[in-house]
């Protein structure tokens, strides 16, 4: 790496001197003498860019950071789609076959859904191909800045506006790519559920249990206000619910409730973040405690644990680590506004300090030495519910200690649109018309998030680079000085 701002230096000063050396020549060949002040102000240009390579990468990542750009989610975007159109184009090929093999005049059903299936064919292309171009950026972020730099410092302007190209794309794509999530989230028009069409479960086989459910943290602190989705393995949602203030979820009689006899996926939004559960396989039979006498609203109990919250103060108000560490110890003095948190670090982990849009951090210590976290704003259904300030913690035991002003407010509970088991899915999905009201849900969702709205991110990322290149480049670009 240091090699190629070696060379990319030593090209800076090649063009800056033929400047110069073409400026003293005793020949009147104005088509020459003209290259004199373009090539001296190249050189100094590149060699500024040389000079701010370590600060153009560290002030992207930190653009990114501060945007909560997160590649992790990128992918598992990605690849979640691209699982989905694998599977729904085998399907319809699977079901395509079968016309064609057991039904007269199958083929004309085949001549009906060959279009469908190109056209998913190409939908999965065009996702992996943004799924590579991720790959690319983020891996060779740094190398593609310093090759763009390379390319810029070379005389006379021959690759100049492909080194600008290369910079501006690095720069924007890094920063870009991994928000084209938050992007189709924000405009998109429905969520994808799936319906009786695709459950393929009669009623008896998905059974209907009454329940009041609570969530805890690592530390077994009730989580208030937590968004709660109950899924099978295919990813059909059953049920969405939101817990109140005192950390419980009320699934009870008469138009609420889960299946019985099915295992499902819990997964746990709080603040706009995911986070999975223990036990990892829910069952209400057998994860549940049966007790119909206590409150005739529900016939089970179930505890459910969240263990990458580790502490839980109040709404949209707690503490996770990322790493080998946990918090052993917190208070929240409401009258200071005041947080502590002890925290235990093996390795040198992230302590994020999840807080709501309510409320404003002002100030935080580490060891009563003052830290200046980077805070990112996060997002559910395009509504910002909360802030993240993100905090480097070194291996040992450390006390954290943040000052904030306002008051902690749980977000307005129809942003997460909760869907009841027995009013929505039971009731509302069955019949021909459920099927179709489901099924048009389905492809509109897929047209728009899955194929409009990316398409429209990318061209404007590709816009905005092709603008910034414009800009670093200067095409054209000639200083207005005159030699006689």
């Amino acid at each position: 790496m240091d090699n190629i701002l070696l060379l990319a230096f030593s090209l800076s000063v090649l063009t800056y001197y033929l400047g110069t050396l073409i400026y003293a020549l005793p020949i009147p060949w104005w088509g020459l003498k003209r290259w004199a002040p373009t090539l001296i102000y190249d050189g100094a240009a590149s060699a500024l860019l040389i000079f701010s390579a370590g600060v153009i990468v560290s002030s992207t990542e930190y653009i990114a950071g501060l945007l909560g750009a997160s590649w992790g989610n990128f992918y598992s975007w990605s690849a979640q789609r691209i699982s989905y159109v694998a599977m729904f184009t085998a399907g319809i090929g699977l079901l395509k076959t079968w016309f064609s093999s057991n039904i007269v005049g199958g083929n004309v059903f085949g001549a009906f859904v060959n279009p469908l299936i190109t056209a998913l064919t190409y939908v999965m292309i065009a996702l992996e191909t943004i799924t590579i171009i991720g790959l690319i950026v983020q891996t060779y972020f740094t190398k593609m800045i310093f090759l763009g730099i390379l390319l810029f410092s070379i005389p006379f302007r021959i690759a100049r506006s492909i080194g600008a190209g290369l910079l501006s794309f690095a720069i924007v794509f890094y920063v870009g790519l991994p928000l084209l999530p938050l992007f189709t989230s924000y405009f998109s028009l429905t969520t994808i559920d799936g319906s009786s069409f695709l459950v393929g479960k009669s009623l008896d086989e998905l059974g209907v249990a009454y329940c009041k459910l609570s969530f805890i943290d690592a530390n077994g602190n009730r989580i208030p206000w937590v968004h709660a989705v109950f899924k099978d393995k295919s990813g059909i949602v059953y049920a969405r619910y939101s817990s109140i203030s005192d950390g419980t979820i009320d699934a009870g009689r008469p138009d609420k409730g889960l299946p019985l006899n099915i295992n499902m996926t819990v997964v746990v939004y709080l603040s706009g973040k995911s986070y999975s559960v223990i036990p990892k396989e829910f069952n209400v039979k057998r994860n549940g405690l049966f007790d119909p006498v206590t409150d005739p609203s529900y016939d089970y109990y179930c505890t459910l644990y969240v263990p990458e919250v580790s502490w839980s103060f109040a709404p949209c108000l707690y503490a996770s680590i990322r790493g080998e560490g946990e918090v052993v110890d917190g208070k929240y003095l409401e009258d200071q506004g005041l947080i502590e948190l002890t925290v235990v670090a093996r390795r040198e982990i992230s302590l994020e300090m999840v807080f709501p849009s309510s409320m404003t951090m002002e100030e935080s210590f580490l060891d009563d030495i003052k830290v200046s976290p980077v805070i990112h704003e996060d997002h559910y259904n395009g509504n910002t519910v909360s802030h993240t300030a993100v905090i480097n913690v070194y291996p040992g035991t450390h006390l954290f200690k943040a000052f904030f002003t306002g008051s902690p407010k749980p977000p307005n509970k129809g942003v997460f649109g909760e869907k009841y088991y027995v009013r929505d899915f039971i009731e509302g999905s069955g019949g021909i018309e459920g099927i179709l009201r489901d099924a048009a849900k389905l492809i509109a969702s897929l047209l728009v998030e899955w194929v409009i709205l990316p398409t429209t991110y990318l061209t404007v990322l590709l816009s905005i680079s092709y603008s910034l290149s414009r800009v670093i480049g200067g095409r054209g670009f000639r200083i207005p000085v005159k030699t006689p």
